[in-house]
């Protein structure tokens, strides 16, 4: 298969936050956390570019922290996509850079905040190919709990 997007900026975090709850005591117990994965694709039709983000949120639940972080790279189009290649593009080439960045983004900060780090699970990008309008997933990961 050809390659539609190669990747000439970034990826860059283009927002970020995250907050911890007060932690009382440790303990090993683990707990899910549910994440909403979405992305953003901007075409610039003139320059044969897309700009590409993926954001990732915590779903708001009793947990050790909440983080909502956003990635963004500027990629070039091998040709002009249709809206179906560029969605399937953005996923299958775009997506796994991007999500790489999220995944160290979510575990250094995991780390500094004195939390055993949190390496987020990659998404299944062949599930994310069907639906055109689809642009989020949910996924669930494991990791352990400090409170």
């Amino acid at each position: 298969m050809e390659k539609l997007l190669t990747i000439i900026d970034g990826p860059r975090l283009t927002s970020c936050s995250f907050a911890t709850r007060q932690i009382k005591n440790k303990s090993n117990k683990k707990v899910e956390i549910e994440i909403k994965l979405s992305a953003k694709v901007v075409v610039n039709s003139r320059k044969g570019t897309a700009s590409i983000s993926w954001l990732i949120q915590s779903l708001p639940v009793d947990l050790p922290f909440k983080f909502d972080v956003e990635v963004e790279g500027l990629f070039k189009m091998a040709k002009k996509l249709s809206e179906k290649e560029l969605f399937d593009a953005s996923n299958m080439e775009a997506g796994p850079l991007l999500v790489v960045a999220l995944r160290d983004i979510v575990s250094d900060l995991t780390r500094k905040a004195e939390l055993t780090p949190f390496y987020l699970s990659y998404p299944d990008f062949v599930t994310l190919r069907p639906k055109a309008k689809r642009n989020s997933s949910l996924s669930r990961a494991k990791t352990k709990s400090l409170v």
